[in-house]
């Protein structure tokens, strides 16, 4: 039953043409789309799910609403009234470069699916629970460092159409700058909140997670790196074989480490092979743009992200030594990015600089 249920969201992925809304920048309908379906979401499962017997209750909602989300949009396909002859439509051209780009999601999905099946397989049950909590934690978060690349390959794209390069240059470096800029600031903050954190939000009897997640949050920052690199310039420029390469390195290099590393070290081995196949990923991509893309002045950017992490770590710290339980962790967020963000502005970060020039804007 469990089954039939979670494969409603196969049809519900047939059904998916947000790609349609973030090609052509129409990001509003799926932003109030997702409102309104996360909130009714939450209300059903809040109604409805009350015991371990109501875990079908659950995935039904899940899928559901994974569904209906998909479906609320075919209605504004008709008002953009894009297709005139359906005889004109030729969908199959695309295929070879659908695949292209269909590969490394696979071997993507591999490595960072293949820990979580080796240590169940390995009988490291518990293991596995503390290293799947680490992961969904860190991989959560990404989604929301991410979300700028949805926004960014459409207008990649509209300027690689147009040839101009110039402006494809100055729009990643300021995604790199960006990211780089959240990306460590997001590190720092799981490294200095995990254990209260993980206590506060998973019990004690997850204790070995804090651990866990201070090495997987730091998968975070070269994550970013290669969300830059390859989302936001390897595939607007169609160059997905030096996306492909890196995937596939990674890919094999999780496979070569992780059965020793899980052997020997359970989770933690888990979370240092995930760290080193993250960081292979994106030193290969790094490596074969080394001559197109051009940062001047990056590391000089990442070493005033590095100091204001520092000082928003010490403060993290001596936060939690005076107040206590999700108090804590509510101050500790706003105070933390509250003398991040003051630090980069007294060392003129060019991050600041954006930020003041869009609120202008």
């Amino acid at each position: 039953m469990f089954f039939w249920a979670y494969s409603i969201t196969v049809l519900a992925n047939v059904l998916d043409i947000s790609w349609l809304f973030i090609g052509i920048e129409k990001f509003s309908v799926l932003a109030i789309r997702n409102f309104f379906i996360k909130i009714i979401s939450v209300i059903l499962i809040f109604t409805l799910v009350k015991s371990q017997g109501d875990l079908l209750n659950y995935i039904l909602i899940n899928s559901c609403s994974i569904l209906l989300s998909n479906v609320l949009l075919w209605p504004y396909v008709k008002r953009l009234n894009l297709i005139q002859n359906v005889k004109v439509l030729r969908p199959f051209r695309h295929l070879r470069g659908t695949l292209a780009l269909f590969a490394p999601q696979i071997f993507s999905t591999l490595y960072t699916v293949l820990n979580k099946v080796l240590l169940g397989y390995m009988g490291k049950i518990k293991e596995e629970s503390y290293f799947d909590n680490a992961d969904k934690t860190v991989r959560l978060t990404f989604t929301l460092l991410s979300s700028l690349s949805t926004v960014l390959m459409p207008v990649i794209a509209n300027e690689v159409a147009k040839r101009n390069t110039k402006n494809i240059n100055r729009i990643l470096r300021q995604s790199m700058v960006f990211s780089l800029c959240m990306s460590i600031a997001v590190f720092f903050g799981f490294f200095g909140l995990s254990n209260r954190l993980i206590p506060l939000f998973l019990g004690q009897n997850f204790n070995p997670v804090k651990y866990i997640l201070k090495v997987q949050a730091f998968i975070l920052i070269p994550m970013s790196v290669a969300n830059v690199v390859g989302s936001q310039y390897l595939v607007p420029l169609k160059k997905s074989r030096q996306l492909n390469i890196s995937i596939i390195a990674g890919s094999i290099i999780n496979i070569l480490v992780s059965i020793p590393l899980i052997n020997f070290g359970g989770a933690k081995g888990a979370s240092y092979a995930v760290l080193l196949s993250e960081t292979l990923v994106t030193s290969v991509q790094l490596w074969m743009v080394r001559n197109d893309l051009k940062f001047p002045g990056i590391w000089k950017e990442i070493f005033k992200y590095i100091v204001a992490a520092l000082v928003m770590l010490e403060i993290i710290v001596l936060i939690q030594n005076i107040i206590d339980g999700w108090l804590s962790i509510a101050v500790c967020v706003v105070m933390g990015a509250g003398v991040y963000f003051s630090v980069l502005f007294i060392l003129r970060a060019e991050v600041i600089k954006m930020g003041m020039l869009l609120i202008r804007k």
